[in-house]
């Protein structure tokens, strides 16, 4: 076994002991094996698991620098080594929710792992081994492992959604922007038919960085549509929305009658209107903490001046976010515009910050007491 080869088996060890010690983890893995899981479950999973892999790869690329830069083998080693394994975990924690979800909808199909995309890891080694200063790439580095470790989800998505569609039943794909996306998502928003966006690397599926697009699956019965994400059935009212939103850009006499009418009895959703499904919206740009969440290490880890910094950004975003539910038009202008149900989720969403805020100062005091050091209210 060679010098790399030991390095990276070390790192797959902390990696495991990570996710074990993990007890963010711990709940999501309980869900999955008992079957109760969705894939909102598994993609948060994945970010963890994917920020702690884009970190330990991050860590060990800088030490291996010399002058700031890498070798090709040494970057391919511990690239491949490592997103590898990880997408050994996400993928399998994605098999198992399907095989449940498929089960629950008397689904007699197994469920499908996609590919492990060497592609997007080779174009990673690329990228590392071109750049005169690994270590100053660190932080972008750990955004991109996560981002190949998500897309991992998506991609078990689209595989499952080929299976249903030669199994005979007929997906749809809807695409939803969050109201605050660009102008290319923007344009890939709305219903489509599987059959038409099944080409390999279609954009409905993509995600640029900071994307928080919805993707929407339909099973195909013509009366509920899914989300891809939660597996959630919406109820026909939702479903009604959706299909209506597609003619927010037409004008009457291209309209059918049926979308006259849905109009006509107020369904038609303003054309960047973000639904809020009760199991999750992902949101890389909009969702700071979710950022923040992710990307932290276990807090033994933590130096204490990473500790106390966190609990200043926390409280800084705790106060932020209060100000928005006081006077939402500082984060959107045209909040009181937006649908009910668009306001509703948006105002649920700020709470849920400030929760989840509050208990990682509270976790970091106690990691301080923990330590002995002193901690004032700073």
């Amino acid at each position: 076994m060679s010098a790399l080869d030991e390095i990276v088996r070390g790192l797959v060890g902390e990696y495991d002991a990570g996710n074990l010690e993990d007890t963010a983890l711990a709940p999501l893995i309980k869900r999955i094996r008992e079957g109760k899981a969705t894939y909102g479950d598994v993609e948060r999973l994945a970010s963890r698991t994917g920020t702690r892999a884009g970190r330990l790869i991050a860590e060990q690329l800088a030490a291996l620098s010399v002058d700031g830069r890498v070798t090709e083998e040494q970057a391919r080693a511990v690239l491949k080594g490592l997103t590898s394994h990880n997408y050994d975990v996400v993928s399998g924690a994605a098999a198992d929710v399907q095989e449940s979800l498929n089960r629950r909808a008397g689904l007699g199909l197994k469920a499908v792992r996609p590919e492990f995309n060497r592609d997007r890891v080779e174009g990673l080694i690329t990228e590392v081994v071109g750049k005169e200063d690994v270590p100053a790439f660190k932080n972008t580095l750990v955004q991109q492992v996560e981002n190949v470790s998500v897309a991992t989800v998506d991609d078990s998505v689209k595989v499952n959604a080929k299976a249903h569609y030669n199994a005979g039943l007929s997906p749809k794909i809807v695409r939803v922007t969050d109201g605050k996306c660009c102008k290319w998502c923007d344009a890939l928003a709305g219903v489509h038919e599987y059959s038409q966006v099944n080409n390999t690397g279609n954009d409905v599926f993509r995600r640029h960085a900071n994307c928080g697009c919805q993707i929407l699956y339909d099973p195909g019965d013509g009366k509920k549509w899914q989300d891809v994400h939660s597996k959630r059935l919406l109820s026909a009212a939702e479903s009604d929305k959706i299909r209506v939103r597609k003619t927010a850009g037409l004008k009457a006499e291209q309209k059918t009658p049926e979308q006259r009418v849905a109009e006509a009895n107020g369904l038609l959703l303003q054309s960047r209107l973000a639904m809020r499904i009760d199991s999750i919206i992902y949101s890389y740009g909009s969702t700071i903490l979710d950022l923040q969440f992710f990307a932290e290490r276990g807090l033994v880890k933590q130096t204490e001046r990473e500790l106390r910094a966190g609990i200043r950004s926390h409280r800084k975003n705790i106060e932020e976010h209060k100000a928005y539910i006081a006077n939402p038009i500082l984060h959107d202008p045209g909040f009181y515009d937006k649908h009910p149900e668009w306001q509703k989720g948006l105002l649920g969403h700020w709470r849920k910050e400030i929760e989840n805020s509050e208990e990682s100062i509270a976790n970091r005091i106690e990691e301080l007491q923990r330590r002995g050091l002193p901690y004032d209210d700073e």
